[in-house]
């Protein structure tokens, strides 16, 4: 039928998720025509995933991370001068930590969804500007 709709992916199986996708997505159907309407659904694993970011001069890499609810992000000195990972709510293991050579590398797990942002205080003035990053958790 010609009209517009919205649609929702509501379920996937375990160990996939939909990223930063929208879980609702609008398509318009004109008479005679089609719509196709997609996701770009990742594995996530589950628990025990880990995810890697690595120190450059001034920039952490990747800058985002998405990780389910149970993973672990492995902080890496990649290069340039000393860096800190500086957590905007450390709690936990989750507080500052230099990170100036590969002998200062730390893992953080997390186990609670939510948004968690960092910065390098000698390379940012905030949680938004500079050598900053963020890591998803779902």
């Amino acid at each position: 039928q010609p009209g517009s709709y919205t649609l929702t992916l509501q379920q996937l199986p375990t160990g996939f998720n939909r990223g930063n996708e929208a879980a609702s997505k609008s398509a318009n159907v004109t008479a005679g025509g089609t719509a196709n309407v997609s996701w770009s659904v990742q594995t996530v694993g589950g628990g025990g995933q880990t995810a890697t970011v690595t120190t450059g001069a001034a920039s952490f890499s990747p800058a985002t991370v998405n990780i389910a609810a149970g993973g672990t992000v492995r902080f890496e000195y990649g290069s340039g001068v000393g860096h800190t990972v500086t957590p905007e709510n450390p709690s936990g293991s989750w507080v500052e930590r230099d990170l100036g050579s590969s002998s200062d590398n730390f893992t953080v797990t997390f186990n609670t969804p939510g948004t968690y942002r960092y910065r390098c205080r000698p390379h940012s003035t905030d949680f938004t500007n500079g050598m900053v990053g963020v890591i998803n958790v779902q």
